[in-house]
């Protein structure tokens, strides 16, 4: 735990920033929690490990473990077809399953990205689960055949929420108070199906906008999928029960099992946990982000070792500009009838997102709640670039047999950077093929070169971006051009793009 209380430490140990609380359980040792930044900028409060979150998408294994509890008591079955419960939902020519729901098989279409097409993204208004209902109602084609692919939805999981209230005649709230969180010590979670209720100790959630902090809430009453609020404790609490079994033993046992697709390939994916790898060790986790708010929770059953990580930070993403180069994979099978065979493969998969970790290793970074790595496509090269000028990285992915997906950038954090359009003279190439350039900042020393190709079929942008975390100012700029000559400029702003031409310095920012 040195590096992620090192990491959490530098960045959010301040009363002028938000933060995270974080809770570790080791076998023979006593639970380790601490907690970093503020609760409420406004009223000066700040976060402690008793701090209340929301948790964002790892919620999802709470409804899953819900619907599961029906399901054991015969209630419910995996097999059944939802129509079954939801009348209102379109008649498709090959059913979806209760299973499917829960396993993001279902081919169904993620609501918030719907209204986002038509205009109204997620927190730009209220829903309710009775838009969502209507939202999903009105699609009358899925995205695949049901069982046919893998693809992450929340649409699944708001209507599993449905169904647990059809079905026991309670509230989601009142079901899982009974059957999980009471029994379980559990004291400080509820759902946020009232985003108007007072909840004491509630951390508010916060995102950069310019060089200010801002209010950053989930104004909506949606769960099931997201929204519930809970502490870095109870999780730890809900994480052993996982491990143990003591609580609904078969329900826990089934949650942890991988999923498979209709051809009989295992999916990465049980109920509402993500079953990867951490290095040679299974890893049993899930992240989460609502609005300002980011989570994750996670375990490696083989050496007993619990943590979560919740955050009122907008900036606590992976993708954070720290100067540390992440790497970003797209692939798909060359074979287009794997499918048809049981290689463990499948034609189209989603991108790879590896996250670097303070220049030591790589970490697999889990599909977010409607982010591109939930994706799944035929990925042939990727080319990389600033499409819109606001210094954030995005993604084209050249697929075959398809179009072109583009994965937009929309991080919000504090950390700055630096982007250096390079321009030869008479004695280089214009395009500056070859150019290197060396950037210092608050004591890193980065490099970037300008170069021609990419990943196959793709060409990135031939501009330099660096990242620069917290460094407000860039200390050194060394120019080595194709001609051999070199030169040193000096940058007067950070989060700026800058036109430098050979001999002649920033000619454009």
């Amino acid at each position: 735990m040195f590096f992620l209380d090192f990491y959490l430490y530098r960045t959010y140990q301040h009363t002028n920033t938000p933060g995270c609380a974080v809770g570790v359980d080791a076998p023979g040792l006593d639970t380790w929690t601490a907690a970093y930044g503020m609760a409420d900028l406004e009223h000066a409060v700040a976060n402690m490990p008793a701090t209340v979150f929301e948790v964002g998408s790892v919620s999802k294994q709470f409804t899953a473990a819900a619907v599961l509890l029906l399901v054991d008591r015969g209630q419910v079955s995996l097999d059944d077809n939802i129509h079954r419960y939801f009348p209102e939902i379109p008649t498709y020519e090959r059913p979806i399953t209760v299973r499917q729901l829960l396993n993001h098989t279902s081919g169904l279409r993620d609501w918030g990205e719907v209204e986002s097409f038509a205009g109204w993204p997620r927190t730009t208004r209220e829903y309710t689960h009775a838009h969502v209902l209507e939202i999903i109602s009105r699609q009358h084609v899925l995205n695949y055949p049901p069982g046919d692919a893998w693809s992450y939805t929340n649409s699944g999981y708001n209507l599993a929420a449905m169904l647990v209230e059809r079905i026991s005649g309670m509230t989601l709230q009142a079901f899982c108070l009974k059957e999980f969180f009471e029994p379980l010590g559990m004291t400080s979670t509820q759902w946020r199906d009232d985003f108007r209720r007072i909840v004491p100790n509630r951390a508010i959630a916060y995102s950069m906008h310019g060089s200010e902090w801002r209010q950053d809430m989930p104004f909506e009453d949606i769960y099931g999928n997201g929204g519930l609020l809970t502490t870095v404790g109870d999780l730890l609490k809900w994480n052993s029960n996982l491990a143990t079994g003591k609580l609904h033993p078969s329900v826990f046992e089934l949650m942890q099992k991988p999923g498979s697709l209709s051809n009989g390939h295992s999916i990465n994916y049980g109920f509402g946990l993500f079953l990867l790898n951490f290095e040679t060790l299974a890893e049993v986790s899930h992240s989460g982000a609502t609005a300002g708010y980011r989570a994750w929770l996670g375990r490696i059953p083989a050496k007993g070792v619990s943590v979560a990580v919740l955050c009122n930070a907008g900036s606590a993403n992976p993708t954070d500009y720290d100067g540390l180069l992440d790497l970003f994979v797209v692939n798909g099978h060359v074979y287009p009838g794997v499918d048809k065979q049981d290689w463990g493969t499948t034609w189209a998969q989603r991108p790879l997102l590896m996250r670097n970790l303070d220049g030591v290793k790589f970490q697999e970074v889990p599909p977010a709640t409607g982010s591109g790595l939930a994706v799944v496509i035929t990925g042939r090269g990727a080319a990389f670039g600033d499409l819109f000028n606001d210094g954030h990285m995005d993604v084209v992915i050249n697929s075959v047999d398809s179009t072109p997906t583009l994965l937009r950038n929309v991080v919000k954090n504090s950390n700055h950077w630096v982007t250096l359009k390079l321009v030869g003279g008479p004695k280089s190439p214009r395009d500056a093929i070859g150019a290197k350039a060396f950037v210092t900042a608050g004591g890193v020393r980065q490099r970037g070169d300008v170069i021609s190709g990419g990943s196959y079929a793709s060409s990135s942008d031939q501009r330099l971006h660096f990242g620069l975390g917290t460094a407000t100012k860039v200390d050194k700029v060394e120019i080595h051009w194709p001609s051999g000559a070199k030169e040193q400029i000096t940058l007067p702003e950070v989060d700026r793009i800058y036109t430098v031409v050979e001999g002649k310095g920033i000619v454009e920012r």
